[in-house]
């Protein structure tokens, strides 16, 4: 399903849910919407940040136990950069009162979403959040077709063991190129992208090109295009290592 689709179906779910005079500040409708669509999970969030109620599917998908997030703040369990990133969309959506689809790597996989604005008390308060995670797809020659943002700010998981250089390489193994093609783009020798190579090798524990590729491809790494990808390199140094994250 095209994620402009699957905002459109999300926007007309909530809408319906408005009509008929449920607040977003119950959890019904959390997991109401969540249910609609097989694989998905939902949380609402306050201006603040904090978690007003998640689905029953979320500690199920993304392994965080999202019982324990209620009545909390997103700071409590994330960094704050992360959070800065995913609370100016959550105010958006209140101010416009307009759905935003988004794409993000969280926990090393790709993870595409919609913020809904949620009704509570007749006024635009809170946001939902309802995601999925799943592979990435190459974008069609018209990009304006995918309307979604390029969320920034990940949460690497596994992949916070690599360096900068060996994240890049790892993006272009994921987009089919051979290790020459790589040099190229990298403006290296054959050598050097072998040394890198054996290095992901070593650090992610595998033994296949073909491992690789497939890492890289569940992060959505060929999913995102060049602007945005070096735009998220900005932000990570040569040798980069998340601190834990507290749940």
């Amino acid at each position: 399903m095209a994620i402009e689709t699957f905002v459109d179906q999300l926007s007309a779910v909530h809408d319906r849910v408005s009509r008929n005079g449920v607040h977003a500040s119950e959890v019904p409708l959390i997991s109401g919407v969540a249910q609609v669509f097989p694989g998905t999970f939902s949380m609402c969030l306050d201006a603040s940040g904090t978690v007003r109620g998640v689905s029953p599917s979320y500690t199920t998908s993304t392994g965080v136990n999202g019982h324990s997030m209620v009545g909390r703040r997103l700071n409590e369990f994330f960094r704050p950069a992360w959070c800065d990133e995913r609370l100016g969309v959550v105010r958006r959506v209140m101010r416009t009162g307009t759905p935003i689809a988004t794409v993000e790597i969280f926990r090393s996989r790709r993870l595409e979403g919609a913020y809904l604005p949620a009704i509570d008390d007749a006024s635009s308060s809170m946001a939902v959040f309802v995601g999925r995670f799943g592979l990435a797809c190459p974008l069609p020659d018209d990009k304006s077709a995918q309307q979604f943002e390029h969320l920034l700010e990940p949460e690497w998981g596994q992949l916070s063991k690599l360096s900068r250089r060996e994240l890049e390489v790892l993006r272009l193994i994921a987009s089919g190129l051979d290790n020459g093609q790589i040099a190229k783009a990298i403006h290296r020798t054959k050598r050097a992208v072998e040394w890198h190579i054996s290095g992901l090798y070593r650090t992610l524990n595998v033994l296949q090109r073909t491992d690789l590729f497939r890492i890289g491809l569940i992060a959505g790494l060929p999913d995102i295009d060049e602007d945005h990808w070096n735009r998220m390199m900005e932000r990570v140094n040569s040798h980069h290592a998340e601190a834990p994250m507290t749940y």
